[in-house]
């Protein structure tokens, strides 16, 4: 998957965190509650967890679109913000969810280490 540069930046941000296994657990969890089965590795690379999380959810737009939408609910990821730009196709779709949801789930841990 070809990666904007704003992606880039996230990504970099990403790796400068100590919070990011605190990421990658949340991840795991939520794909699980959603029977999803995603095993990432707490040591995986940002470019890694982006290409897992996007195999995933294209494998659940194609052939299982009910779990995708759980997916989106239980993360908390808006259905307003897919559909604000051309999300026409799996592929933009996919690349559309994989990141909001990456970003949500980083607000997430970020506001936990705040508030704890």
């Amino acid at each position: 998957m070809s990666l904007p540069a704003n992606t880039e930046r996230f990504i970099s941000e990403l790796n400068q965190h100590d919070l990011y296994p605190q990421l990658i657990r949340q991840i795991n969890k939520d794909f699980s509650l959603t029977g999803v089965s995603m095993d990432l590795k707490e040591d995986c690379l940002p470019h890694d967890l982006i290409n897992t999380v996007s195999e995933s959810v294209y494998q659940l737009v194609q052939y299982n679109f009910d779990t995708f939408m759980q997916l989106l609910y239980r993360v908390d990821v808006s259905e307003q913000i897919m559909s604000r730009d051309s999300v026409d196709t799996a592929e933009n779709i996919t690349h559309k969810a994989t990141l909001e949801i990456i970003k949500r789930e980083w607000q997430k841990v970020q506001w936990r280490k705040k508030m704890g």
